[in-house]
């Protein structure tokens, strides 16, 4: 997929509960408490997979346009919702 844009890449940045998505340069990084941010790869508009974690997805949700949730999803479906 080709790199986003830091304005394609802003609705997503913020605090879910205690994860917390931020922007290194032309991607999203998912850091929870003390552990190593992940890098966050685009698949879909909407959905992301872990460089560092290729099995886990990170979904996100959006309601009027604006992004609300993330889901993580593992191997064998969801495993955590975190809404802002």
């Amino acid at each position: 997929p080709a790199p986003r844009t830091a304005a394609q890449l802003a609705p997503f940045v913020g605090d879910y509960g205690l994860p917390h998505i931020a922007i290194d340069g032309d991607h999203l990084t998912y850091s929870m408490l003390r552990r190593p941010p992940l890098t966050l790869i685009p698949l879909t508009a909407d959905t992301f997979v872990g460089a560092e974690e290729p099995y886990a997805r990170y979904q996100f949700e959006r309601s009027n346009g604006r992004v609300t949730a993330i889901t993580v999803l593992g191997p064998h479906g969801p495993t955590a919702r975190y809404q802002r």
